[in-house]
């Protein structure tokens, strides 16, 4: 019963079980299921519902950011935790879960493209051939469960390829596990110019992309769904006339 109210949300947001989604969830919506007579917990019920939509013909990729944004600080893709939250760490503990080698913003995949989507350049969070880019590439959609779209981390990929005046490239060096052995690099990140306001707030953005974004309810909450190719170019035109509509300063309108 539940798993077909999951089901048939997904169905009316107009996803379809062969496409790429990158889920930002949180665990609050999973709260909403009354299951006492099942044995596993409504979060584990909730995604196992969406593996079951999605498997094995879509993929499903879940962000399991980590920030670790220095050799101090040894990055293993089998055991660091998720430091984005519930809904991310109980789907990286997953049977059949990928994940990537990325230090800082590592994601975990199931399904036809976990592979091309966890293995990837690892030298620039946002650039070319980074997760993003190939996520770009397959064209991937973005789900929102139960939280606003500020949390798209896609967002950042925009703010490098369209180069914002506050965000500036900066390397770290980082280090991680792989097979046993340890490995050092330098990882470019597009950060935030602390002496900018380079917070996302999208008070001006979000109505100016209502044609291309679909909003459900699920019980008390939202879900929303965005493709990634029509924010990019949509973001395009926005940020070219607005070039602070992604931060909410007073000028993007």
């Amino acid at each position: 019963m539940f798993s077909n109210q999951i089901h048939s949300t997904l169905t009316k947001l107009g996803l379809k079980k062969n496409d790429v989604v990158m889920i930002h969830g949180d665990a609050i919506v999973s709260a909403q299921l009354k299951i006492k007579e099942f044995e596993e917990d409504p979060l584990n019920f909730f995604l196992n519902s969406l593996i079951d939509y999605f498997y094995p013909n879509g993929t499903i990729v879940v962000p399991a950011f980590s920030y670790c944004m220095n050799e101090d600080k040894l990055f293993d893709k089998l055991y660091t935790q998720s430091e984005v939250g519930l809904f991310s760490e109980k789907f990286r503990k997953k049977k059949n879960i990928l994940r990537s080698n990325h230090p800082m913003f590592s994601v975990c995949a199931i399904g036809k493209y976990s592979k091309n989507l966890t293995e990837y350049n690892l030298l620039d969070c946002f650039g070319k051939n980074s997760f993003f880019d190939i996520f770009t590439k397959l064209n991937g959609k973005i789900l929102c469960l139960g939280c606003p779209l500020e949390r798209i981390t896609y967002f950042h990929y925009v703010e490098q390829k369209f180069k914002v005046h506050y965000r500036y490239m900066k390397k770290f060096s980082c280090a991680f596990k792989n097979n046993d052995k340890i490995i050092k690099t330098k990882i470019s990140y597009y950060v935030r110019d602390l002496n900018k306001n380079a917070s996302l707030d999208f008070r001006y953005f979000t109505p100016k992309i209502r044609n291309i974004l679909k909003v459900t309810k699920f019980g008390r909450f939202k879900f929303q769904l965005i493709e990634a190719n029509k924010l990019l170019k949509q973001s395009k035109i926005l940020l070219k006339k607005y070039p602070n509509i992604l931060v909410g300063n007073k000028d993007a309108i």
